[in-house]
């Protein structure tokens, strides 16, 4: 039997019983699958699995993002260090 994905809980009655699909992965017949009502609640698992990997691919890159401006926010921070004059040194208290 195929495995698809139920996007939205239902109950569905085949004529013979009433069996509750919580969201999730099911094994269904072809003849529940092709049903109007059950068309209604399930989604397309390969776009599911597509979707997911495109949402793992750019939460890489924002990982790498992050962490490339926290090394660039760090050369700022040592390049205004080296170019600031007396930033190292405290002022006194006279002005002088």
């Amino acid at each position: 039997m195929p495995k698809v994905y139920v996007k939205k809980d239902f109950f569905f009655n085949d004529g013979e019983e009433v069996k509750h699909y919580e969201v999730g992965y099911h094994e269904m017949d072809e003849a529940t699958i092709d049903h109007w009502f059950v068309q209604a609640h399930i989604g397309d698992a390969a776009l599911m699995q597509e979707n997911k990997a495109r949402t793992a691919e750019l939460e890489q890159q924002s990982i790498e993002k992050d962490a490339r401006i926290a090394e660039l926010e760090q050369q700022i921070a040592a390049l205004t260090a080296e170019n600031t004059p007396n930033a190292d040194k405290p002022k006194s208290s006279n002005g002088k």
